[in-house]
């Protein structure tokens, strides 16, 4: 009884890479512009690879995030592999969605470590998938630790505020007021 019909993880092969090469997915709003802005870098520690909008031009917050889930169910990544989500955040709602998603990806883990537990307390369950359960439940709870930290931490206390942004503000303006949820950017960042 296999845990996982899931492919081997997507590196590129023809780049040259390390064993431990870390990857990391970008699912991103648009088909172009979000896949240049990570062209430029190259290490064979860390290979990027963007998920674009597709040829349905569903780039709706939940139809990037959508694309982010069905590549994580179709592919076996690291523990040390990091999806990210990048989407526009020039309404008040979106970080409240995103927020929603967030919660949504939470009861989804839950889920799966319930069933971890399961195979791993199964007297039906051999030696193998037992400790491939384990594992994989101390990742789960580290991820789900993650995510608790987050929402309480950062994304809940930025989604009450409901900030409003000016786009005619700019990027150095605007970037700021969404403090420890966005990446720090050198000149951007306080």
């Amino acid at each position: 009884m296999a845990l996982t019909s899931r492919k081997a993880r997507p590196l590129d092969r023809s780049v040259k890479h390390l064993r431990d090469t870390r990857l990391i997915i970008i699912a991103a709003e648009g088909a172009l512009t979000e896949k240049l802005y990570f062209e430029m870098f190259r290490s064979t520690r860390v290979q990027l690879r963007v998920l674009p909008t597709g040829d349905d031009g569903q780039s709706a917050p939940e139809h990037v995030l959508a694309r982010l889930i069905e590549f994580r169910e179709e592919f076996q990544l690291a523990v040390d592999d990091a999806l990210w989500l990048m989407i526009d955040v020039d309404r008040p709602e979106t970080v409240g969605t995103v927020l929603g998603y967030l919660r949504e990806y939470r009861v989804k883990l839950t889920a799966r470590l319930e069933h971890l537990k399961t195979v791993e307390a199964s007297v039906d369950a051999s030696r193998g998938e037992k400790t491939l359960a384990l594992k994989d439940i101390e990742k789960l709870k580290k991820v789900l630790d993650e995510l608790d930290t987050y929402e309480r931490d950062v994304l809940y206390p930025l989604a009450t505020q409901r900030i409003e942004i000016d786009l005619d503000d700019g990027v150095k303006h605007n970037y700021p007021l969404f403090g420890a949820a966005l990446k720090k950017i050198p000149g951007l960042s306080p």
